[in-house]
């Protein structure tokens, strides 16, 4: 078993970002009000408390929402502590899957997904469920942390707090948002946003236990999307020596089409080796669900653990061709359904010339120790494989996983 997170790390001395430098995080600004110009859209606008204070009108911005809507987005993000710098360099997905009844709302299911482009520990692959409910008033997103709906866009005020973002961290709950207008440059093309600031300082001055400051920058444009991200945050803690810096940024890079992995929902029946679901492509996301009293494969071998109950059985099936070279699976699951650890399992096999289940490699690793994260990583000649799920122990409702085929 992997008792431990690997995370590859680097170790450039990392400074605090220049505040009103988000030109160097990967966006290109067209504008002055974007590189902090003068007027109300000004990195250093907000004054005060700032929730609902009644400005100039800004343009309207409607994010197109449908089921299988996806955005492809170049994403970086530096994090520092005492002693550990870690960087991560990759890609993110924002994947419509649609739209359902949540916390009071009809809204829209949107998972997040990143992946790092060269995937060195167990935080190369991560997956969010997130929901955000849309209407004449703005854009909302429902937050787990406070679970309550905050505000991301708003039509009618230039100036609000109770606020949330997509993309970065997210802003201290006493931070104000400022939307202007702003024209940026990505990958993807030029376009005319409206652009989000959240901002919030507190401390930096003779005599302060705690200095923290934030500031967020996303960029949207109407029947587009978000179009770019960028961020910086610090925090100390005199009292005890905690500090953390960070930066990062996002920016679009295709919409629906381009470079995307296969992004596939779980059909079942696909417990069975005449019924498991192709995947399509070598390189894809599966998202799914499993309960340890499904229907399943028994297949009693000795690299297969017997589950909680006893069982050698797995759920859930998925074939996919393989042209040769290294592959390489992250699973992830969610890690507890009613405060209990849930404990999900990731198998790997060949198919022998009559179809049957060959053992190539697995992991099962011990959630308490390593988390809700299992990582296979091996190089294969090409051919038919097989990607198996076990639901090892759920011990309430059913879970939710979501893996990466690369």
């Amino acid at each position: 078993m992997k008792g431990r997170f690997d995370i590859s790390r680097r170790n450039p001395v990392l400074q605090i970002p220049n505040l009103h430098r988000k030109c160097l995080l990967g966006i290109t600004l067209l504008s002055l009000a974007a590189c902090g110009g003068g007027g109300s859209g000004s990195d250093d606008s907000p004054t005060g408390g700032g929730d609902n204070v009644p400005g100039p009108t800004i343009p309207d911005v409607t994010i197109p929402f449908a089921a299988g809507k996806k955005w492809l987005y170049n994403f970086s993000r530096t994090v520092a502590v005492p002693g550990t710098t870690t960087a991560f360099n990759g890609q993110s997905i924002l994947h419509v899957e649609g739209q359902s009844f949540w916390q009071g709302r009809q809204a829209w299911r949107v998972m997040r997904y990143e992946i790092e482009s060269t995937p060195a520990g167990d935080d190369a692959f991560s997956a969010k469920e997130e929901y955000f409910f849309e209407n004449a008033d703005g854009l909302e997103r429902w937050y787990a942390g406070t679970s309550e709906w905050k505000r991301i866009l708003s039509s009618m005020f230039t100036n609000f707090g109770g606020n949330t973002l997509i993309m970065t961290r997210e802003p201290n709950s006493n931070s104000v948002t400022t939307q202007s207008a702003a024209a940026i440059t990505v990958p993807a093309g030029n376009y005319d946003t409206v652009r989000v600031n959240a901002k919030y300082r507190e401390g930096f001055f003779t005599g302060s236990i705690v200095d923290h400051s934030e500031n967020h920058f996303e960029y949207y444009a109407d029947g587009v999307g978000l179009i770019g991200s960028s961020w910086d945050f610090f925090f100390q803690d005199q009292n005890f020596g905690l500090n953390v810096i960070e930066a990062g940024g996002a920016e679009l890079v295709a919409v629906d089409t381009g470079a995307f992995p296969a992004l596939l929902a779980e059909t079942e029946p696909n417990h069975s080796l005449v019924g498991a679901q192709a995947l399509g492509d070598d390189y894809a996301i599966a998202a799914g669900e499993t309960h340890i009293n499904d229907a399943g494969l028994l297949y009693a071998i000795p690299d297969v653990n017997p589950n909680v109950n006893g069982d050698q059985i797995l759920q859930d099936l998925f074939n996919f061709a393989h042209t040769g070279g290294t592959l390489r699976l992250d699973l992830r699951y969610d890690a507890f359904s009613n405060g209990l650890f849930n404990d999900l399992d990731l198998y790997l096999f060949r198919r022998g010339n009559l179809g049957q289940l060959i053992y190539v490699a697995g992991s099962t690793n011990d959630p308490t120790v390593a988390g809700n994260v299992e990582t296979i990583s091996s190089s294969q000649p090409a051919g038919t494989y097989t990607v198996a799920v076990q639901a090892w122990n759920t011990p309430t409702t059913s879970v939710k996983y979501w893996y990466l085929l690369r």
